[in-house]
């Protein structure tokens, strides 16, 4: 019985370190394909930096009141966490399976999004050796 767990038990946690490693710091490039006459979008770079338990996302815009915006999130605990915009509608904000992708979806306004590729990473954006040396190690004694 104890080798049939084994396996089940290394793919578990090569999958839990796998998605430690997404994290949402960083620097991203906006690929521009929010429509800025009917919106206001995100233009240019995004940084998103971590403040004690909140995500915030700074980033030059178009289409807005300001040519600038800097908002505050609270910390996702996935990867993937919604917020209203100024019309009331569901904004939709993702992180790709292998973090360099960030989306964002206005539910109501489709033309209203875009998304960001990665240009730089943030702290701790990949998972430090030791936790995966010691999944290992564990999985090795158990076998």
């Amino acid at each position: 019985m104890n080798t049939n767990i084994s396996p089940v038990l290394l793919i578990m946690c090569m999958f839990i370190s796998v998605v430690k490693m997404q994290k949402w710091t960083g620097t991203y490039a906006w690929d521009n394909h929010c429509k800025v006459e009917h919106c206001c979008c995100y233009t240019g770079s995004l940084t998103v930096t971590q403040s004690g338990s909140n995500l915030v996302f700074s980033s030059n815009t178009q289409g807005c009141g300001s040519p600038h915006t800097s908002t505050t999130f609270s910390d996702p605990n996935g990867y993937s966490f919604s917020a209203k915009g100024s019309r009331g509608s569901d904004i939709v904000y993702t992180l790709s399976s292998d973090a360099n992708i960030l989306t964002v979806r206005n539910t109501d306004y489709s033309y209203c999004g875009g998304s960001a590729r990665r240009t730089s990473t943030g702290i701790h954006v990949y998972p430090s050796t030791i936790p995966l040396v010691i999944i290992l190690a564990a999985t090795w004694i158990l076998l």
